[in-house]
């Protein structure tokens, strides 16, 4: 099923993005003795922070945010380099592919890519299809690529993902949920602002 993106017209002001931490949560002992609990908890969690829209923009897009069921329905949104992202070799993008299979709970995947361009630390990577297996993981340290790269990544990697398996670095799109139904929109009488408190859609 295709990824309902968020509409042009909500720009990002601030991202308030960071991956949650795994903990163990000591009156559920099964966390502790699945060999997969620690990584499925270390998701993307926070903030977006939307640019001020003029009141007919806003209600546009408050009304796409309030089509989905909060914590249910994933919705897309691009991460762009540049500001969300760095850029790959001085082009907002890259796509290639993962060089072989990623076992879960990796935290380093080798991929082959287009070029000699340089990972920096921080820029987005894309693994899969976001209309089905996905995940959006982050360079944790600078890795120069020659047609291939090895590249050290968080979150760990969460699904067993086969080599040939598509991937983007640079601009990106990340997979959220809302974390409930309200939204904190406010109107005056020329714009209107949005605030999303949202997570990894999983």
């Amino acid at each position: 099923m295709a990824l309902d993106t968020v509409p042009a017209t909500g720009k990002i002001r601030e991202l308030r993005l960071g991956i949650k931490a795994p903990t163990a949560n000591l009156s559920r002992g099964i966390n502790l003795k699945s060999p997969y609990a620690a990584m499925a908890r270390e998701i993307w969690a926070g903030q977006i922070l939307w640019a001020d829209l003029s009141r007919a923009d806003m209600a546009g897009l408050i009304a796409f945010f309030e089509s989905l069921d909060g914590r249910v329905t994933p919705f897309g949104v691009t991460l762009a380099a540049g500001f969300a992202s760095q850029l790959v070799g001085g082009s907002a993008s890259a796509s290639g592919t993962l060089a072989a299979a990623v076992a879960r709970g990796a935290d380093r995947v080798k991929i082959s890519i287009t070029g000699s361009p340089t990972l920096a630390m921080g820029t987005l990577v894309g693994i899969g299809d976001t209309a089905g297996v996905y995940q959006m993981c982050e360079v944790v340290q600078a890795a120069a690529a020659n047609g291939s790269a090895d590249i050290i990544i968080a979150p760990r990697i969460r699904y067993a993902f086969s080599a040939a398996t598509a991937v983007t670095a640079g601009t990106v799109t990340g997979k959220f949920k809302l974390t409930g139904d309200d939204l904190d929109q406010r109107f005056n009488p020329s714009y209107g602002s949005l605030t999303l408190d949202v997570i990894e859609a999983l």
